[in-house]
C-alpha cells in the first residue's frame, strides 16, 4: 500500500498538497498482509473481492470540527503485475492488457487500435515494466539482425541467431554498466530507437501531464526505424 495523492476540496477547488512522485519507491510502500497460498487465478480472485470489501467499508475520518476538517479515501488497486491482471480481467496472458493484441497482431503494427477503456486502466501502468519489455525487444531485435524475421523457423536462420545471441550476451557481460545510448552499438541496431525509448520511458515517469500527440509522433518514428 501506498499514498499517492492528498487533495483538498475548497469552494470546489481543488488542491493537491501532496503528489508522492516516487510510488513505486520501497521506502513508502507497506504490504497489505503476507499469505501462504497457491498462486492461481482462484486465489488472486479471492484476494480481489478481499480487498474491494476492504475498500468499499472505509469510511471518513474527521480531523477537526472548528475548521470541519475531514479525510475521505480511494484505494486503486495498482500495484499488481501483468499476470494478476490477466487472472481479473480473465484475460489469456498472450494477449496485452490494455489493447487486447497478441504478440503477432503487435508486430504487424496495423490498426484498427479501438480506444482503451476505463476499465482496462483500473489497474494501473507500471512504467518499470515497459522499460523491461523495452529492454527484452531490444535484445530480441539485436538477435534477429541477420535474418529480419519474427519467427525463425529453417535450422540456417536458427544457428545464425543463436550464434549472433551469444555474441550479444558476450558484449553485455564484458561491458556491463554502460551508458543508454552504447547499448545500441552492443546489441547492433541504430542508437536512435534506444534513445527514443529512454525518453518515452522517461516521459511516463515523469508523472507530469504529457502531450499524446507529440509522444504518438516520437513512438511511430521508433517504430519505422526499428
Amino acid at each position: 500500500m501506498v499514498p499517492l495523492r492528498l487533495v483538498a476540496n475548497k469552494d470546489s477547488e481543488e488542491v493537491i498538497l501532496y503528489d508522492n512522485e516516487r510510488p513505486n519507491n520501497p521506502h513508502s510502500s507497506r504490504p497489505v498482509q503476507l499469505a501462504f497460498d497457491n498462486d492461481n487465478s482462484a486465489s488472486i480472485q479471492a484476494e480481489n473481492q478481499l480487498l474491494k470489501q476492504e475498500i468499499n467499508s472505509l469510511e471518513k475520518f474527521f480531523l477537526s470540527e472548528d475548521p470541519k476538517i475531514d479525510i475521505e479515501f480511494k484505494g486503486l488497486m495498482t500495484m499488481v503485475d501483468g499476470k494478476v491482471v490477466s487472472a481479473l480481467n480473465n484475460q489469456n496472458t498472450c494477449r496485452c492488457n490494455i489493447c487486447d493484441k497478441s504478440s503477432p497482431e503487435m508486430v504487424k503494427n496495423e490498426g484498427p487500435f479501438p480506444s482503451v477503456s476505463e476499465e482496462r486502466l483500473q489497474f494501473g501502468i507500471l512504467p518499470l515494466y515497459f522499460g523491461l519489455r523495452v529492454f527484452e525487444a531490444l535484445l530480441h531485435i539485436a538477435y534477429k539482425q541477420d535474418v529480419k524475421d519474427f519467427k525463425v523457423r529453417n535450422s540456417k536462420d536458427k544457428a545464425t541467431v543463436a550464434e549472433r545471441t551469444a555474441a550479444v550476451k558476450s558484449a553485455f557481460e564484458q561491458e556491463l554498466g554502460l551508458k543508454v545510448d552504447h547499448k545500441g552499438r552492443v546489441c547492433g541496431v541504430s542508437t536512435m530507437p534506444v534513445t527514443n525509448f529512454d525518453v518515452i520511458w522517461h516521459t511516463l515517469a515523469s508523472s507530469q501531464p504529457i502531450n499524446s500527440e507529440k509522444i504518438g509522433e516520437l513512438w511511430k518514428k521508433t517504430l519505422s526505424s526499428t
